[in-house]
């Protein structure tokens, strides 16, 4: 189904930048500010080269803004391994002290019969 929604969502998407991209090769000048110079280049790159860069800048901006939960989410991650092992050790310890104690409600009675009592 994911496969599906994929193929749904991509094929109209690929079909506007084929139809875009054929519909606008006239060459057109660029100029970037600091850069002296100009450079000649169809006008679809320079519209594909901005959408490519406003989604990488996008992508950044979430990542660091997902910085804190990131950091959040590895710290409880931390914390719940550290309780898991003491939840394991507490759970041997507590085995442990039940067969002791097993071991000390046996040890009368075999006193008892190897006294004869």
């Amino acid at each position: 189904m994911k496969r599906l929604l994929s193929w749904i969502v991509m094929a109209p998407i690929t079909a506007v930048v084929i139809v875009f991209t054929a519909e606008n090769l006239q060459e057109v000048e660029v100029g970037v500010w600091p850069l002296a110079g100009k450079v000649t280049v169809p006008l679809y790159l320079v519209a594909l080269l901005c959408i490519l860069f406003g989604f990488i800048a996008g992508g950044v901006v979430a990542w660091i803004s997902g910085g804190r939960r990131r950091k959040r989410a590895r710290e409880m991650a931390n914390r719940n391994a550290l309780l898991l092992r003491q939840i394991e050790e507490l759970r041997r310890e507590q085995a442990a002290a039940q067969a002791r104690a097993a071991e000390a409600a046996r040890a009368p009675q075999r006193l008892t019969s190897a006294t004869g009592g």
